[in-house]
């Protein structure tokens, strides 16, 4: 059935209609006689759905309120930023084992443990003021591909135009006894018979050795003249870092493992003869040291 548009305004609105005569519908029964009492009945019913409509609006328009409340606290974080290591060896990706790569002395050779530490960052804001970052101790090693991205917290809020780290451990932490993480003594870094730690690990394999082929370079010792902690500064060129809340902007450095071998001063293995080993603090790490100074490269920053 279809009710005219004027019954349903009638009923909607409770005009004084004439519906005892306009009503022509057998569903609705509303006699004259009874129009009074009929609407008055009407009007309660609609009155009190009203009310409770607006209420049940109400409360919920304050919930939603509440949800959207301004105020409310948000969770934020302190600047951050991820240290992101590529490793090559010239024009090629460096990798353990797999691989042959041939050094400026022209001899070949594989690698099977290549690791280091780097320590004590500080950033350089724009005015060359440097801002040390306390506790960077981390231990990057080739082997475990999650240790080339370093995470470092807790960045005072700025912008950056440079960095400076260094390879090795300070001897700040030798008189602490045996720390925990990535100076765990557990790592293979740490001379227990010489109560230090090794910055820098290359160990691998070339057919310029007889018998087994194995060379080793631990380079270590922090006492002068044969200090081999070295200071490595990266400036950002036409990029800054900028620290900020909630943002973790990534600095891609680059380590050239073919500078270890060549500058300033050329390292041949065979000239390592007859141990083919460097295992002990001396003037032989100690050019190698400066050496693994120039490995190290600037690439770029990925914005958070």
């Amino acid at each position: 059935m279809i009710l005219t548009f004027r019954t349903a305004v009638c009923l909607m609105y409770l005009q004084d209609c004439d519906i005892g005569h306009k009503l022509q519908y057998p569903f609705i029964t509303i006699l004259a006689s009874e129009k009074t009492k009929t609407l008055i009945t009407m009007k309660k019913i609609l009155t009190w759905a009203v009310i409770l409509g607006a209420t049940s609006l109400m409360f919920t328009s304050c919930k939603d309120d509440k949800n959207d409340d301004p105020t409310t606290p948000v969770a934020t974080e302190n600047p951050q930023m991820t240290l992101d290591i590529g490793m090559i060896f010239g024009q090629q990706t460096l990798s353990l084992n797999n691989q042959t790569y041939t050094n400026e002395a022209g001899e070949q050779f594989t690698v099977s443990t290549f690791k280091f530490y780097l320590t004590n960052i500080k950033l350089v804001d724009m005015n060359n003021n440097d801002i040390s970052l306390p506790d960077s101790y981390y231990l990057v090693d080739l082997a475990d591909a999650t240790s080339n991205l370093i995470n470092v917290k807790n960045i005072p809020e700025g912008t950056y135009k440079g960095m400076r780290f260094m390879i090795g451990v300070d001897t700040s932490l030798y008189s602490q006894g045996s720390q925990p993480g990535d100076l765990d003594p557990a790592n293979g870094m740490f001379w227990t018979w010489n109560t230090g730690y090794i910055n820098l690990k290359l160990e691998g394999n070339s057919p310029v050795i007889t018998g087994n082929g194995a060379f080793q370079f631990h380079i270590g010792g922090f006492v002068d003249p044969n200090n081999t902690l070295r200071e490595i500064t990266m400036d950002f060129g036409t990029f800054t870092l900028n620290a900020q809340k909630n943002k973790n902007p990534e600095v891609h450095l680059v380590v050239d493992l073919e500078e270890f071998f060549k500058n300033p001063m050329m390292v041949s293995i065979a000239s390592m003869a007859p141990s083919y080993s460097i295992a002990m603090p001396g003037p032989m790490a100690n050019a190698i040291a400066t050496n693994y100074q120039d490995m190290w490269q600037f690439d770029h920053i990925h914005d958070d």
